[in-house]
């Protein structure tokens, strides 16, 4: 038999994957840039100028988590699109033709609707839902297509994929509505959230396109299946449910996904109405933290690939967790204190490589849908009732006529937010320690073959 060695075929599964990690990029850029321009700081200042208060934004930030519930759909979704790749592709171009209706929510008088943020939340919540959808069908068709011996890595070359090219655009949309707004004519309402308008409307046609490099990626060798038996095939979350690994993992994401939500209407509203900064500052402070994730994330996938998803979760933890501390630091006369938050913001890199890399390894492939669906779902709830509480509490405050402006010494009534996400976060590290990965680290294994092979000398 002649040797394959040499031969033109001889690597080609190896370069079928560098092709697929090629399309998987372009895909992560281009739905980054698209992402950026139609949520996050832009969509929170557009609601601001509709007239949201405490409560209407952390609507905005926790509705589409308690839609996104409805992902425990995902299994049998996929199970009744036929695969992965039709039902990820359904759910994104749904999800963005939806969200073209955002540019339009930035001329009220356009509608019909006399309470605009009302409406701006539902469209948010139904996109979200639906592209929560399809993430779960895409992370099951990476973890199909991935090798888990390079999966850390793969999640962090993505993750700095997006983040390159998320700064530019956070940089660019932030100067561009605070400039816009401080054009002199034509000063009406209408006029000025054009400043939002536009850059949403470049957003969506983006978050389209990115679709296009998803067409040339290739179905999973292994694609989802029907279950083994009628009983998993109606309930496909049981096994989920059955590995106690998984249910440790759930309940660090659970009480992760509460200190992140309880005081989240605080920092969005904070940094705008006390400390008094624009859309450009907001922007500047976010690429901040984007520069350390870039910087993070190959070491963080690195350290994956060698030694596991926990310790690395457990350090990322642990310097996230000093966020809100920040926060509590910062006031209008020493305002320069929120950079440390951005800062410590940069670990969160590698909680973004660990998370969907310890779902897909605590899951067998058929079972992936499943995990990923039941994680994200209940731990979105969390999020989202943590969100509407502080929301609440914010409001609350706000109607007192206690809240506080750029002007103002006292900081008072937000310093039990701040205080309350950093002892939270700072509790979920102890969570993640607790969390068994289905395989030992690299250093694990190499002090057990240097005892066993000590023993026999």
């Amino acid at each position: 038999m002649p040797s394959s060695i040499g031969s033109p075929h001889a690597h080609s599964p190896q370069l079928g994957l560098r092709q697929n990690l090629r399309w998987a990029y372009a895909q992560a850029a281009l739905w980054a840039i698209g992402n950026a321009l139609t949520s996050g700081t832009l969509l929170i200042y557009l609601a601001l100028d509709l007239g949201a208060r405490g409560l209407a934004i952390s609507l905005i930030l926790a509705a589409p988590a308690v839609s996104g519930l409805l992902r425990l759909a995902a299994p049998w979704i996929i199970h009744g699109f036929g695969g992965v790749k039709p039902a990820c592709l359904t759910m994104f171009g749904a999800s963005y033709v939806l969200l073209l209706g955002q540019p339009v929510m930035a001329f009220p008088e356009w509608l019909p609707w006399e309470n605009t943020v009302f409406l701006l939340v539902s469209l948010v919540c139904v996109h979200q839902l639906l592209e929560y959808l399809g993430q779960v069908a895409l992370w099951t068709w990476l973890g199909g297509l991935v090798p888990g011996r390079i999966r850390g890595r793969f999640f962090a070359v993505r993750q700095m994929v997006q983040l390159v090219c998320v700064i530019p655009t956070l940089l660019a949309s932030g100067s561009f509505a605070d400039w816009w707004k401080r054009l002199p004519e034509e000063t009406t309402q209408g006029r000025m959230l054009l400043a939002y308008a536009i850059p949403a409307a470049a957003g969506v046609i983006l978050l389209l396109a990115s679709l296009l490099p998803l067409l040339r990626l290739p179905s999973p060798r292994h694609d989802v299946s029907p279950a083994k038996n009628d009983n998993l095939r109606r309930f496909p979350l049981r096994a989920a449910f059955r590995d106690r690994r998984f249910r440790q993992f759930l309940v660090f994401g659970c009480w992760f996904s509460l200190a992140n939500g309880i005081s989240q209407s605080a920092q969005n509203i904070y940094p705008k109405e006390v400390l008094g900064y624009g859309v450009f500052h907001l922007a500047l402070f976010r690429t901040t933290m984007r520069i350390g994730q870039i910087g993070y994330s190959p070491l963080a996938g690195g350290l994956v690939d060698r030694f596991g998803n926990r310790p690395v979760l457990v350090l990322s933890q642990a310097i996230v967790s000093l966020g809100p501390f920040f926060f509590w630091l910062s006031t209008p006369s020493q305002p320069w204190w929120l950079w440390g938050a951005w800062l410590a913001w940069s670990a969160f890199a590698g909680i973004n490589i660990c998370l969907p890399n310890l779902n897909l390894t605590l899951a067998e492939p058929d079972d992936r849908p499943a995990y990923l669906a039941l994680y994200q779902g209940i731990t979105a709830v969390v999020y989202a009732a943590s969100t509407v509480i502080g929301g609440i509490l914010i409001n609350q405050v706000w109607e007192r006529g206690i809240f506080p402006t750029a002007s103002s010494s006292s900081t008072a009534p937000f310093a039990i937010f701040f205080l309350a996400g950093w002892y939270l976060r700072t509790g979920t590290v102890w969570w993640a320690s607790r969390i068994e990965e289905p395989r030992a680290s690299t250093l694990r294994r190499m002090i057990r073959q240097t005892l066993h092979s000590s023993s026999y000398q």
